[in-house]
């Protein structure tokens, strides 16, 4: 967005340079300022809603894949709508990956949920909306029909829970005009007939707040005040967690971090300085389980996979690995983290290592980084490992640790062995990446020095 305006530039961030060059000779078909967008089995970007120039209307129903091979965008539907209602369920819209009992990653339907008060699916095969899953009634307050999802959740959270379910809690009215929201529902899109079913509510009611899915399986809810609050999908219990030390709410983040904590960040409320209330205080929340007791550790285990593979996970543990989970870290913002997913995987303990089978569903596991964590049980408690990264059909993992030794050392100390040459033998590199080059640089600037450039030998001689 540039000065207030839609922008339909793609670009794509190197974690490498960490650069976000826009892509050459390629742009969205239609401007868009709050779209959503998927991360699809097949290793495509699907992009819906969004408003058009300015953030205003017209709100877009239409979506486009965007192919990062051949750096083309196509719309869906042949540029007609896909989305069902021309309103501020357009901007952010929820976007889920289903149907992931097909492991065609071409075949698959997206499930669409949020602010209206319908959830539907769009069916990449035949490229059509299909299957409202409820129509409830216009305010938050109100459970829908049989209990079901309550509508015109504004700025509330949904999250995808690690057995597939999608749960939806808090929010507003679209007007604003309803108090917070405490409700909760939850929805099964993997369902014959998919319906929203109520869950028990939270302990405080909450819009303009996120969601961050755990190791464990848990979620921790977070902002619309100092409060947060943990949730049990099995138990169907809320636990009140440790205070925030300000409010936090529009424009908050949250990531999960390979150590199994939550960094927390930004957000609007009143705690900050800025014109809104907005800050720039960084908070770091420990989850229980980092607690309760020894943590696993991975001690080696494989950096990239291709679906199916069998890999092995070597570790140490004072009690039984029970469960090994892989987990997408997604973005976050506006109470919603796009793209995050956590799949508990299946896996065979053999002692000082795991043989850790990778789903062979490409819709289950989209294309990607994931963190690897293997868990172990403490008396009923699941404890997690420091995850370790792994690119699944994502190609070969940028090498981006250097050599050892670093620096770089001779092996023994630069010799004459004439009056015009001097030989020099670096110490033999090692790497997970091969080969190893070696440069040698000419620092003195007598008359006849010249250095190598980069070489495979580990020696060099420099002769006038």
């Amino acid at each position: 967005m540039v000065d207030g305006e839609a922008q339909g530039n793609i670009g794509r961030f190197d974690p490498v340079t960490e650069t976000f060059p826009a892509v050459a000779n390629t742009a969205t078909n239609e401007d868009r300022w709050y779209p959503s967008t998927l991360i699809m089995g097949n290793g495509k970007a699907i992009t819906f809603g969004g408003t058009g120039v300015g953030g205003v209307s017209p709100n877009l129903l239409s979506a486009e894949v965007y192919d990062p091979d051949t750096d083309s965008v196509t719309l869906l539907n042949s540029g007609g709508n896909v989305l069902q209602y021309q309103d501020v369920a357009n901007a952010y819209p929820r976007l889920f990956l289903t149907s992931v009992q097909n492991a065609n990653p071409n075949i698959f339907r997206v499930f669409h949920c949020g602010v209206a008060a319908d959830s539907w699916f769009y069916d990449i095969n035949t490229d059509t909306n299909t299957s409202t899953v409820i129509n409830g009634p216009t305010d938050p307050q109100t459970p829908g029909p049989g209990g079901g999802e309550p509508a015109g959740r504004l700025q509330a959270i949904y999250v995808r829970l690690h057995d597939g379910r999608i749960m939806a809690a808090g929010g507003d009215r679209i007007d604003e005009t309803a108090v917070n929201s405490n409700t909760v529902s939850i929805v099964d899109p993997q369902a014959a007939s998919p319906q929203y079913s109520a869950a028990a509510n939270m302990n405080f009611g909450r819009s303009y707040f996120l969601a961050t899915l755990l190791i464990d399986g848990t979620v921790l809810v977070y902002g619309s005040g100092t409060s947060t609050e943990l949730y049990d999908p099995v138990a169907n219990s809320w636990t009140n967690t440790a205070n925030m030390s300000l409010n936090r709410a529009y424009h908050t983040s949250g990531v999960l971090m390979p150590d199994g904590k939550i960094i927390v960040s930004g957000g609007e409320g009143n705690g900050g300085s800025g014109e809104f209330g907005e800050t720039d205080q960084i908070q770091i929340y420990s989850p229980d389980y980092l607690s309760a007791g020894p943590q696993p550790s991975i001690s080696t285990a494989p950096t990239t996979a291709s679906y199916g593979d069998a890999i092995t996970v070597n570790y140490s543990s004072s009690n039984p690995i029970t469960e090994v989970v892989l987990r997408r870290p997604g973005s976050a913002t506006h109470s919603f983290t796009y793209n995050m997913i956590g799949v508990p995987v299946s896996f065979t303990d053999n002692g000082p290592s795991l043989t850790v089978n990778i789903p062979t569903n490409r819709n289950l596991v989209p294309p990607g980084y994931y963190m690897l964590f293997i868990l172990s049980d403490n008396s009923g408690t699941k404890v997690p490992s420091t995850a370790s990264w792994i690119n699944i059909g994502g190609g070969v993992v940028p090498d981006t640790d250097p050599p050892t030794p670093n620096p770089a050392t001779f092996a023994s100390a630069p010799s004459a062995t004439s009056d015009t040459a001097i030989s020099m033998t670096a110490t033999t590199g090692t790497d997970a990446s091969t080969p190893i080059e070696y440069s040698f640089v000419e620092t003195s600037g007598n008359p006849g020095g010249t250095s190598s450039g980069w070489q495979q030998s580990a020696v060099y001689t420099d002769s006038v």
